[in-house]
């Protein structure tokens, strides 16, 4: 099995010197990476200038001395902000009573009328939900844009966009690019263009933190009556961003190492079905499998296991968990849910198949030896369910580290099929990320690479000296496959995962 050949390969000094200039052995994020914080004053500055240089062209003529010193303003600050080293492109998203630039806020002011107010106003009166600013934009380009402004006055909102879109499309040449787009196209286009500036560790942060959120949602859906579909599209989205950027390592290593991280005690299945559909894309890219069909995996393995915890059967997938009979097994309420979507193609076929087929893999019955054989699909799904069950725990059951849990795995032949614990056990390596090991040294870390794809040799990150104290500054170790005792996470007093993500 091999990783696909246009793979970044994982460099280790490349990952260590991303994490210089780290405060206290963690990673500081520069203000502007962030996706959720407030507009730095330059970007205030940015929209400001757009406004007032839009609103004086819509007033005077393009040679008047206002709109001049309006116009070159805005022309250099926008020329300035593109020029900037990551920065692709600027979207400014008009919303309910503020303004987003780059994801950053600029909110309305709650008493009296500001130039936020009077933004928001013009981008309503001409139907605008976001420009979208690409490209090398020089005075030319900007005055082309204010000349489209100044030519739509009046009609209703849906018209005068689509006259400045068209105008924007005869006028403002390349380099300069220029998207105007309505309300719905904007929360489309944001969502398909969220988190492309940052680094490629803050970009793995985003993404989990988002599918996370979206298993939040569809659990909450469920327990109310409702179908998890209303936010499908948001789903496959992020499952695409996903398996665009797992191809560069060092967002790879911190992907999986989110994945390690105890669960969430307030939603603990929300972190289950995020982490299920990541192990689940990881070992179908071993398999050489072709994008859409790692989606349509990712899919089902995110909606897979819907509404069983919920119905008090979590037992059906814990390792040693009590027996049920036939009686009390799961009413399957969730595939009820998903079997209402019929518009997502062999996605949504492939997630019903999946969601029916995985308990019969793990739980094979007399029943069900006169049935096809389970999908290839499912048999992933199920083994990456398993051990992400296993290293989070159960009520009735510790966590196990995630070195035991492959190894409670490969030891149940009959359970857990062998070729798929085997593909499992190659995506993680020989020491999975999380596991927790004592070195030759004395030291105690944290596998944060298990060394899938540098020949078994793992990265740990020391977190505990010989002496017992804590490590004051990083220190981060090559490990030689078979090396250093392993531990399980309940012998461990230190927080070895705030050390797995420094």
């Amino acid at each position: 099995m091999s990783v696909d050949e246009h793979d970044e390969p994982l460099d280790i000094a490349a990952a260590l010197a991303a994490t210089e200039g780290a405060k206290d052995g963690f990673e500081t994020v520069e203000e502007d990476e962030s996706p959720f914080r407030r507009a730095s004053e330059e970007e205030r500055a940015l929209v400001n200038s757009l406004n007032a240089a839009c609103r004086v062209a819509r007033l005077h003529d393009l040679r008047n001395k206002v709109a001049q010193k309006s116009l070159n303003d805005f022309a250099a600050k926008l020329s300035d902000f593109l020029s900037k080293p990551r920065v692709k492109e600027i979207m400014v998203v008009n919303a309910e009573g503020r303004i987003l630039v780059r994801g950053a806020t600029i909110k309305q002011r709650r008493h009296g009328r500001s130039w936020v107010h009077d933004w928001l106003e013009l981008m309503a009166k001409l139907g605008i939900g976001a420009l979208v600013f690409r490209g090398k934009w020089d005075l030319r380009a900007s005055t082309a844009l204010l000349e489209c402004f100044r030519e739509v006055k009046g009609g209703d909102p849906e018209t005068s966009r689509e006259r400045i879109a068209a105008a924007a499309e005869e006028k403002i040449k390349e380099p300069a690019q220029l998207k105007v787009l309505s309300l719905e196209e904007a929360a489309d286009y944001a969502e398909e263009s969220a988190g492309e500036d940052l680094p490629p560790t803050q970009q793995a942060i985003f993404y989990y933190a988002r599918l996370v959120a979206l298993a939040e949602g569809s659990l909450a859906a469920i327990r109310i009556g409702r179908s998890p579909d209303f936010q499908v599209r948001h789903v496959r989205s992020s499952l695409m961003r996903v398996l665009e950027n797992i191809r560069t390592g060092l967002f790879e290593v911190r992907l999986m190492a989110l994945t390690a991280l105890p669960h969430d005690r307030g939603e603990p299945e929300a972190n289950h079905l995020a982490n299920t559909a990541i192990l689940s894309i990881a070992m179908g890219r071993l398999l050489g499998l072709r994008r859409g069909y790692l989606i349509d995996l990712g899919f089902a393995a995110f909606y897979h296991d819907l509404g069983r915890a919920l119905l008090g059967q979590q037992a059906l997938f814990q390792h040693g968990g009590r027996e049920l009979d036939q009686s009390e097994l799961p009413s399957l309420w969730g595939v009820g849910c998903t079997l209402r979507a019929r518009s997502f193609g062999s996605g949504g076929l492939i997630r019903v198949a999946v969601a029916q087929e995985v308990e019969r893999v793990l739980r094979p019955s007399a029943t069900s030896a006169g049935l096809r054989q389970p999908h290839v699909f499912s048999k992933i799904v199920s083994v990456a369910s398993t051990f992400d069950r296993l290293c989070g725990g159960t009520p009735w059951e510790p966590p196990l580290g995630p070195s035991q849990a492959l190894d409670v795995l490969e030891a149940d032949h009959v359970t857990y099929p062998a070729d798929v614990v085997k593909l499992l056990r190659d995506v993680l390596g020989p020491r999975p990320r999380g596991t927790v090991l004592v070195l030759d040294s004395g030291e105690v870390g944290v596998v944060i690479d298990g060394g899938a794809r540098r020949g078994g040799t793992a990265v740990v990150r020391v977190f505990q000296l010989p002496s017992g104290a804590p490590a004051a500054r990083m220190i981060v170790r090559e490990v030689p496959a078979g090396a250093g005792q392993v531990l399980s996470p309940g012998e461990v007093q230190l927080d070895w995962p705030r050390a797995l993500l420094k």
